[in-house]
């Protein structure tokens, strides 16, 4: 005959460190996962703000050419009447014939009624100048530079 007490019992379930080992494991895969997420997440963060600042530089840039582009004027008198930029530096350079620099850097009047100043009567206008333009501060700064022709 055959006595079911003398076999052995078959055991169901997972034993203590067996349950620590599956989650030791899982948590190693989680963290192998979720490091480089969240560099992903500071580099898009890095990556927008850059965005930003250099879409601003081109929007001065933009409204500086249309201020000079539709009033020579202005262009001569080193004048940008009524533009407001936050967080952002205008320089301007006066460029020769041939766009090598001459003089020095200067920052273009922003008031309303600049346009209104006379010019001398020994200027001579220049045939070009070189606008930089910086937005932003830090490793996340964008400067741009452009040459604008006289009207």
């Amino acid at each position: 005959m055959h006595n079911p007490d003398s076999h052995s019992h078959i055991r169901a379930g997972f034993t203590l460190i067996e349950i620590l080992v599956a989650t030791l494991l899982l948590g190693v895969l989680v963290l192998t996962v979720l490091a480089p997420v969240t560099g992903l997440f500071g580099l898009s963060r890095s990556t927008n703000q850059r965005l930003t600042t250099t879409t601003a530089a081109q929007n001065a840039m933009e409204q500086i050419k249309g201020l000079w582009r539709n009033n020579g004027g202005n262009f001569d008198r080193n004048c940008l009447p009524g533009l407001t930029l936050a967080d952002t530096v205008v320089t301007v350079k006066d460029l020769d014939g041939t766009f090598a620099e001459q003089g020095t850097s200067t920052t273009p009047s922003t008031a309303p009624t600049c346009g209104a100043t006379t010019l001398p009567g020994s200027f001579t206008p220049v045939p070009a100048k070189r606008v930089k333009v910086t937005t932003g501060s830090g490793k996340d700064a964008t400067t741009l530079t452009l040459d604008i022709a006289h009207p």
